[in-house]
């Protein structure tokens, strides 16, 4: 069984998947950032990684080839700060970048961000709170969908509790 709780923290993906402990010292979070010329909206989303009130997180961003500015920007973080790693690769799609970023992340959890959006500054504390007090396999949030200031629309996980895995994988699917 899967234990899965929903909570209300503002954020931009909606799960964030355990991975099995390792015995280095880990960051409690790992973001996955596919990268695919979104040179406009990649600063405010690394940013917002950094701007995070708890720093016990890791960026790792996969710059899909992009063809605009976005892997220079990667790049140019990723040498300012030594929880970004950067990986360039030609385009093989967001999935399989996700995948990349997987199997070299550190985290006990690991969180898909698109590169597009954005976190609010206490997504990690947030999160690290409930999953430092259960045990909880997947942790799930809402959404809200924003147009500069302006929310556009907001996204609510409707239930939570224990789940088998194919239960849950029909609900995230």
């Amino acid at each position: 069984h899967i234990t899965y709780i929903r909570f209300d923290i503002v954020s931009i993906y909606r799960f964030s998947i355990r991975i099995k402990m390792r015995n280095e010292r880990m960051p409690f979070i790992t973001f996955i950032t596919p990268v695919f010329n979104t040179e406009k909206y990649l600063r405010e989303c690394i940013e917002s990684v950094l701007k995070q009130s708890n720093s016990n997180w890791e960026l790792i961003l996969i710059d899909d080839g992009s063809s605009d500015g976005s892997g220079y920007i990667c790049d140019q973080y990723a040498e300012k700060d030594n929880r970004i790693t950067v990986i360039h690769q030609e385009n093989s799609g967001q999935f399989k970048s996700r995948l990349v970023g997987i199997s070299i992340a550190k985290g006990e959890y690991c969180v898909g961000l698109d590169s597009d959006d954005y976190l609010e500054p206490t997504c990690v504390c947030k999160l690290e709170q409930y999953a430092n007090n259960n045990t909880y396999d997947i942790l799930v949030w809402n959404m809200r969908s924003v147009d500069g200031v302006n929310i556009i629309s907001c996204d609510s996980i409707p239930f939570y509790g224990n789940y088998s895995r194919y239960d849950f994988m029909k609900y995230v699917i």
